[in-house]
């Protein structure tokens, strides 16, 4: 330190802990004869201090330097303790989550954690393992999961996203740009060319999926206008039939009783042909299979009426599909189910085995459908559920079909024209059509079970039944079985064995899975997640895992972990988050 003071021409010199003080007078250093007078002795004190400042500064910048280089190193130390404890808890992680059930994944392509396999101290102890390894200057304080998704959560979100990335890896991982594909070999080339057609064949059985719920929301509206008009004549009737002596008509009441006669004749025939389609259909080849099993995944599916396919579904499906994203899932989780679960066609009752270990049921797709824990009423309800459809679709044809619009006028003019009740004579008419249409139905589903494949819309070609071989002026109702269950009503013996192309030439053949298939695809789709994670349960079960529940099966878990830095004393906390998603 050096200081100059021109008062007392004092000069203070200190280095470290040595402090000199030195008196300098200026005019007795001229007197003695330094030959310089007192600003040449200023300048020269000047000159002086100018040196001891830049040591100073240089002094200054050294510090600064040094402190700059020790902090940097500190700072890349704990920079290289953080990625070490980023990659050990990684590595940790990926340790925990790789005990998932290998079963269900060789099976259905899911990875799932049982919860109970995930234990702190095991995590705890892969954490210390890989972070020991690298360095002891760190040591874990705590950690653990303490949040968790599990496979029944969110409607079946995780059930959800695991099919559909199963089903886009198979069919769309594969596939290179233009840039790849220059540089491929030709066998390379053919498999790139396979994985474009899996692409394109997604991309048709989209637009097929909304084309036929387009097709069946039209024959459905046309279906549900012609019950309504139905209804609406048979209280125009009952009206007029109850009119008094005043009235306007008049009809004596043997009239009524025989238009009431022929009237309640005939609806008792379409109620009681729709009454006993299961079995007609059927035939009684059908499994009994049922299961009593507990806490299965489709208990969290809310109490509610299963809903029929109507326009009204149709509709909202197709206007929830509009979203491409939404539209890819339904699709392809639709596909994944008719991939990895069997249906009525695909086997004999009783005769589905894998691997030597029976079925707990034979209908899974059914099962998806109809939600019962019996073979039998899935069956059921997925055979009303089609005989709905088809009638509708029926219904619609016979409506735009004058010929036989006359020809069931004209048998319904037998019946009861005698009374002089036209409006009699037309609600007739209508059930007769019913009929028609309902029987039509039933010879289509017993097809559809046999294997064979029926035309999505009908039309002339591929019309099977004509009404005067199926139902005369006696309403017989075993002769109208027997025409139905023989092909002995067959209007169309070409409609019976080929219903596969339309007037245009198309292919319009659609078959009992297909059919299956456009159900699942529109129908809600937290019951369709459920009742799948549902039938993993039942498989595996089948294979001798009875405790195995979705329920306490996760796919992605979150926590924290905190570290101690061992020189510093510094705690850092590292978040724990791991997804199968």
């Amino acid at each position: 330190m050096i200081a100059v003071s021109r008062g007392n021409n004092a000069v203070s010199y200190g280095v470290h802990n040595i402090h000199n003080a030195v008196n300098c007078d200026v005019h007795n250093i001229y007197n003695a004869g330094c030959g310089m007078s007192s600003d040449m002795c200023n300048k020269d004190i000047l000159h002086i201090s100018l040196p001891a400042q830049l040591t100073v500064m240089a002094a200054m910048v050294l510090m600064v330097v040094i402190s700059l280089i020790t902090t940097s190193i500190k700072s890349s130390l704990q920079s290289g303790y953080y990625t070490v404890v980023k990659q050990g808890c990684r590595l940790s992680e990926e340790s925990v989550f790789a005990s998932y059930n290998n079963q269900l994944l060789k099976d259905f392509n899911i990875f799932a954690l049982n919860k109970s396999d995930i234990l702190n101290n095991k995590l705890c102890s892969y954490i210390n393992e890989n972070i020991s390894s690298y360095s002891s200057d760190i040591s874990l304080s705590d950690c653990a999961f303490n949040t968790f998704s599990y496979m029944t959560d969110n409607e079946g979100y995780g059930v959800e996203e695991q099919i559909v990335k199963a089903m886009e890896y198979g069919m769309y991982s594969n596939v290179p740009d233009k840039e790849q594909q220059s540089i491929l070999s030709g066998e390379e080339q053919e498999n790139v060319q396979n994985d474009k057609e899996q692409e394109s064949v997604q991309a048709d059985n989209e637009c097929k999926y909304v084309r036929c719920g387009e097709n069946l929301s039209e024959a459905q509206a046309y279906s549900e206008q012609f019950m309504e008009d139905n209804e609406n004549l048979k209280k125009d009737l009952a009206d007029m039939l109850e009119q008094s002596d005043d009235g306007d008509m008049q009809y004596e009441d043997r009239q009524k009783e025989q238009i009431n006669t022929s009237l309640n004749a005939v609806w008792q025939l379409y109620e009681y042909l729709k009454s006993g389609i299961c079995e007609t259909v059927t035939e009684g080849r059908i499994s009994n299979k049922y299961i009593e099993i507990q806490e299965l995944a489709d208990e969290y599916i809310k109490s509610r009426d299963i809903s029929f396919i109507n326009k009204d579904v149709i509709k909202r499906s197709i206007e929830a599909s509009g979203n491409e994203d939404t539209l890819k899932k339904n699709v392809l989780s639709t596909e994944y189910v008719a991939k990895h679960f069997i249906c009525y066609t695909d086997t004999s009752p009783g005769d589905n085995d894998r691997s030597g270990i029976s079925a707990l049921l034979d209908y899974e797709m059914e099962y998806i459908i109809g939600g019962e824990h019996n073979d039998r009423e899935n069956v059921y309800k997925v055979i009303n559920q089609l005989s709905v459809i088809r009638e509708g679709v029926n219904l619609s044809y016979l409506i735009s079909a004058q010929d036989k619009m006359s020809e069931a006028y004209m048998l319904a003019a037998a019946l009861v024209g005698v009374t002089g009740c036209d409006l009699a004579v037309r609600l007739v008419q209508y059930i007769i059509v019913s009929i028609w249409a309902y029987a039509e139905s039933i010879v289509e589903l017993r097809k559809l079970l046999a294997g064979e494949t029926i035309a999505l819309i009908k039309n002339r070609d591929n019309w099977i039944l004509q009404l005067s071989s199926l139902v005369d002026e006696k309403l017989n109702l075993q002769s109208l079985i027997n025409n139905i269950t023989s092909y002995e009503a067959v209007d169309n013996r070409e409609a019976v064995n080929n219903n596969k192309s339309d007037e245009n030439g198309r292919d319009n053949g659609i078959g009992y899975k297909e059919y299956l298939k456009l159900l699942i695809m529109f129908m809600n789709k937290s019951d369709r997640n459920y009742r799948i994670a549902a039938l993993m349960e039942l498989r595996m079960i089948m294979y001798g895992h009875s405790g195995f529940r979705m329920k306490n099966y996760i796919y992605a878990a979150f926590g924290a972990a905190h570290f101690k830095m061992n020189g510093t004393g510094s705690v850092y906390r590292q978040k724990l988050s791991y997804s199968y998603i």
